[in-house]
């Protein structure tokens, strides 16, 4: 686009279009063959930071997928969660082999040997992603060495508010996929109750850093056992706030 970027009038950016239909075009994914190829364990790197705009109405969660040229290494970065009307917002990848979620090998395997990177909207650590529909503006992508400060703070940049940001997809089967973010270190907790207030697992559990998170519930109580499809409700407990979004587990 020639125009709109995060400088404004006459600042040109990327932008990226899926119509979450079926076929081509379907899915928000873009990718990389040739620019992006290499060694990123040996070169040192730590993060890639791209400044983003969501345009749509769809509240994305966005991802950085490492394949080498087999496919026989493959890992995806966690979640950046980009709300429905972002405006411009400076977001931070963290790719270092520790950072990532292994689909195939390893990901230092994946990252040693490079051939692909795509960039995508998957709520879920799994490719192929689902269909969406989305407009994203893309600009000024960066590869910084690790142990290099940026404007953002953890993988996804400081948010704006601590809470649940989306919970995908609903209704589900068999997993669903929870994104929420803290604006301050803080206790978290993120459970999941019956429509009675009963707990039927505790999902997550701990003191974390300012930034967005992403956990998945599959389906079962704490001690394995599948439950009845219904809706239930996710809770996050985060300092002292709470908040909490009712899904619906089908069978």
């Amino acid at each position: 686009m020639a125009t709109g970027g995060p400088g404004g009038a006459n600042d040109n950016y990327l932008q990226l279009r899926s119509s979450g239909t079926f076929g081509a075009g379907s899915r928000l994914v873009a990718f990389n063959l040739g620019q992006w190829a290499g060694d990123y364990g040996t070169a040192g790197a730590g993060s890639v930071v791209m400044d983003v705009s969501n345009f749509g109405a769809t509240d994305l969660s966005l991802r950085l997928l490492f394949t080498d040229l087999a496919g026989t290494n493959a890992a995806v970065t966690q979640v950046v969660a980009v709300p429905s009307g972002s405006g411009w917002m400076e977001v931070q990848f963290a790719i270092k082999a520790t950072d990532l979620v292994v689909l195939a090998g390893s990901a230092a395997g994946a990252l040693a040997a490079t051939s692909e990177v795509r960039l995508m909207h998957n709520p879920l650590p799994t490719f192929p992603p689902a269909p969406v529909a989305a407009t994203v503006g893309i600009d000024n992508i960066e590869l910084r060495a690790a142990g290099t400060p940026s404007g953002v703070d953890d993988t996804a940049g400081i948010p704006r508010a601590t809470g649940l940001n989306t919970v995908y997809p609903n209704p589900f089967n068999p997993r669903v996929a929870i994104s929420y973010a803290i604006e301050d270190a803080s206790a978290v907790r993120v459970a999941v109750h019956d429509l009675e207030g009963r707990l039927v697992r505790v999902l997550e559990e701990g003191t974390f850093a300012a930034g967005t998170r992403t956990v998945t519930w599959d389906g079962t109580d704490g001690r394995g056992r599948r439950q009845a499809s219904g809706a239930y409700v996710i809770e996050l407990v985060a300092g002292a706030r709470t908040d909490r979004r009712t899904v619906t587990m089908l069978k």
